[in-house]
């Protein structure tokens, strides 16, 4: 279901931009057997200029919903969101764990 509402915004990205999952919710409704096909889709219920609010479901090939709920995306510059997780890499001397 992230994936459907990434792949839903994605025309809507410039350059140099990528979208986050900043908050889900999800409901499991119903099992699906191994093997089945499970369809998930994202409808916009929301956005402003940086921010996406979905409604998600999932549906199986034996045609039942089996997954429903709300999911939230930003739209970031990919190279201020690299260096931030780059920066959480660098480990600094008073960070050391204690043994």
């Amino acid at each position: 279901m992230e994936e459907a509402a990434c792949a839903a915004i994605a025309p809507q990205l410039k350059a140099g931009e990528t979208s986050v999952g900043t908050a889900i919710n999800i409901s499991h409704l119903s099992p699906t057997p191994l093997g089945a096909t499970v369809t998930a889709t994202a409808t916009v219920e929301e956005a402003t200029e940086r921010k996406f609010s979905f409604k998600v479901t999932a549906t199986d090939s034996c045609g039942d919903k089996i997954g429903e709920g709300t999911h939230t995306r930003a739209i970031v510059k990919v190279d201020k969101f690299m260096q931030k997780v780059m920066e959480k890499l660098q480990v600094k001397p008073n960070d050391s764990p204690s043994l």
